[in-house]
């Protein structure tokens, strides 16, 4: 004995009251919304409207529905308007475009819109949803910010120029007193005293006419001092050539005061002393990336130094810098005295 019941009504009243339900959830969620969210038919007229489009530009739905969209459109926008409706009743959706669009006061408001195609159930478009939200107290921000950056910038520069200004004027007061001095020990202190000022000046220079001022050309920085080494000591018509093989990267300022016033003690050492007695030659300096930082070579062709020379010990004022400022750097001197001198510094930075 079998007895059966057809519960399909009930199924689909079942399923009719859920769906009803989901709506009316939707609804609400659409209604109490932040973002101004409305529907518009394929021609652009507004068919519904929510409470965040009133909050945002300030009609109510009474006054808005039923009229074109174009009605918070700036003149100026309205080719943007009817090529976004053109486009989406062919299918395409547009996700965060910012433009601009009027309250009812007539204000100008930066907005973030996103308009997509509404289907029928053959598939075809009956009309468009557009959420926007309005982001100009965000832009204002925004703008703001850049604002205060660009002072920043602009003071940073202007700190920048006058230290190297300042460290100019010592350099000066050092070559003109070490030019009045007769020629010995004094003299020549105070001129490689200058060459090092000269170094730190560089740095400040390169920044202040730098876009970004949280690093510095390496090669431009390098090349610089180079050439104002080559003419402080006469290296040309001694008969001496200064190369530079720097890879293309930029360092921070406080990679670069060190490693600048160490090419410069490591350089004003070999023009001093590898050649002497007219001998000419090359001194060669490499900077090239390895890793996390960058590894310094400063090598020439000259009388070389001897077997025995003990670089630790040396009383010279150079070498002891040298030695100190690759510490600052993170790395070592590692000489090497075959053919010339050759020294090679491993240097970590970022």
């Amino acid at each position: 004995l079998a007895a059966v019941l057809d519960i399909s009504e009930r199924q689909s009243i079942e399923q009719a009251k859920r769906i009803l339900e989901g709506q009316r959830l939707m609804n609400a969620v659409v209604e109490h919304a932040t973002d101004a969210i409305m529907t518009l038919d394929p021609e652009g007229t507004i068919t519904s409207w929510n409470r965040g489009a009133e909050q945002t530009y300030g009609y109510a739905a009474s006054e808005v529905v039923g009229r074109n969209v174009a009605l918070l459109v700036p003149a100026d926008r309205q080719h943007e308007l009817h090529r976004i409706l053109a486009s989406v009743a062919k299918g395409e959706r547009f996700q965060i475009h910012e433009t601009q669009r009027l309250h009812k006061d007539r204000r100008i408001l930066d907005i973030a819109l996103s308009i997509s195609p509404i289907r029928g159930e053959a598939g075809n478009i009956t009309g468009l949803a557009s959420i926007s939200r309005d982001i100009s107290e965000s832009k204002e921000n925004e703008a703001r910010i850049k604002a205060a950056l660009k002072e920043k910038e602009t003071l940073l520069k202007e700190v920048y120029h006058r230290v190297k200004n300042n460290l100019q004027v010592i350099q000066s007061l050092l070559n003109l007193q070490a030019h009045a001095l007769p020629q010995g020990v004094a003299g020549t202190a105070l001129l490689e005293t200058a060459a090092r000022v000269r170094a730190m000046a560089l740095v400040h220079e390169k920044l202040y006419q730098s876009a970004n001022l949280a690093a510095i050309d390496l090669p431009k920085y390098l090349g610089e001092l180079l050439e104002n080494l080559a003419e402080s000591t006469d290296a040309a018509r001694r008969g001496i050539r200064l190369e530079q093989v720097v890879d293309a990267t930029t360092v921070t300022v406080e990679i670069a005061i060190p490693l600048g016033l160490l090419v410069n003690e490591l350089v004003s050492n070999s023009l001093k002393h590898a050649f002497p007695a007219g001998r000419g030659g090359k001194v060669r300096v490499s900077v090239q990336r390895s890793g996390a930082g960058v590894t310094l070579t400063v090598a020439d062709d000259g009388i070389g130094m001897p077997k025995d020379f003990e670089w630790e010990r040396s009383p010279s004022l150079g070498l002891m810098l040298a030695t100190s400022l690759a510490q600052q750097l993170g790395g070592k001197l590692i000489p090497e005295i075959e053919n010339g001198t050759r020294i090679q510094v491993e240097i970590v930075c970022p």
